[in-house]
């Protein structure tokens, strides 16, 4: 499975870790960007809802509660927008495979789960996989994990720089890529108002000392 992962340069640590020794770093739910992350509408009895909230933290002690988020997409400016530093950062590009690592879809709703912890065994994933709709154009994917870093070599198979990533960076990361990583510039599609991607990074020229 093809996912992608948005690094603005201003975690440029992380950026280098996933690009170098392919690792992906993985958030507890608690610090995300949604406040309402892992949360859930109490249910109880006969499908009646509380009018207070729970959170993924005070269920299962089994399931993960760590994130790394991923995107099934890489042409929405939003993404590159709000993820990528403004078009200074980058998309990562990975092959993943869901039959040997915690992955799973974000299911889109127009408000919170509701759920009756007594009867869903399944209660703290179904809130740590469930935002509201407003998160929707994310097309998110997202890795579950007791640790906060999570090997996945060979994984990182293209990494695609923003159109405005500094020429200096775009050079670091053209070197320091392994091999089997296709390093390449994004590019806007005026037609289609959505981000492309373009031909590889051209290294930059030596200039010329005069005595």
């Amino acid at each position: 499975m093809v996912l992608f992962k948005f690094k603005p340069l201003s975690q440029l640590a992380h950026l280098l870790d996933i690009i170098v020794n392919e690792r992906l770093y993985c958030h507890h739910y608690e610090e995300l960007n949604d406040p309402f992350e892992g949360q859930f509408e109490r249910m109880v009895g006969r499908g009646a809802v509380r009018r207070d909230f729970g959170t993924a933290g005070e269920l299962d002690r089994e399931v993960p509660t760590r994130i790394c988020s991923l995107s099934r997409c890489c042409d929405d400016v939003r993404m590159w927008s709000l993820y990528a530093g403004n078009f200074a950062g980058v998309a990562v590009q990975l092959e993943l495979d869901p039959a040997h690592l915690p992955l799973y879809p974000v299911r889109y709703a127009k408000r919170l789960p509701a759920i009756d912890v007594a009867c869903r065994p399944d209660a703290a994933l179904r809130a740590l996989t469930t935002k509201t709709s407003h998160w929707r154009y994310e097309k998110e994917w997202r890795l579950l994990s007791p640790e906060s870093r999570i090997e996945v070599p060979g994984a990182v198979r293209r990494v695609i720089l923003g159109m405005r990533m500094p020429s200096e960076v775009i050079d670091i990361i053209s070197q320091v890529a392994h091999p089997h990583t296709d390093v390449r510039m994004a590019e806007l599609d005026p037609a289609g108002t959505c981000i492309v991607m373009g031909g590889r990074p051209t290294r930059p020229q030596p200039s010329l000392q005069t005595a």
